[in-house]
């Protein structure tokens, strides 16, 4: 019973929870879609992938985003959230996202609730079909 619980749990937790990394990966890619430095180099029909190998694509639900959480020399005794993912826009190219995350209320000097996150660091590397290749930071 307690294992089924806790199974429970975490699944909840990693699907339902807006701070999940999942969720934190679909919520920045919907607003990259809002960056037109980002669409004027990959268009606004980009998707969010794990990783680049089209068969583990597919299975993108079975997978989790990139992500680690490190010390924030800031804060001692807090966390960073860092995670890496990629856009897939078929008709320009590739975007590799790389984003960085602290707690909304660490920034407010405060022990925080680690469901609400800020973007510390937000930057797009987009390789073109056409071989260039552009950097946006975002944040």
């Amino acid at each position: 019973m307690t294992i089924g619980g806790t199974l429970l749990y975490t699944l909840g937790d990693e699907l339902f929870s807006t701070a999940s990394p999942n969720n934190l990966m679909s919520t920045t890619t919907d607003r990259l879609r809002n960056v037109s430095s980002v669409t004027s180099l990959l268009g606004d029909d980009f998707t969010g992938a794990y990783d680049l190998d089209s068969q583990l694509y597919a299975r993108r639900f079975a997978r989790k985003v990139m992500h680690t959480f490190v010390d924030d020399p800031r804060f001692p005794g807090q966390k960073r959230l860092v995670m890496q993912w990629y856009l897939r826009a078929p008709e320009h190219g590739i975007g590799k996202v790389q984003c960085e995350m602290v707690p909304r209320s660490l920034e407010e000097g405060r022990n925080g609730d680690l469901g609400e996150w800020k973007y510390a660091r937000l930057s797009v590397e987009c390789h073109l079909n056409d071989g260039r290749t552009h950097k946006v930071n975002v944040v």
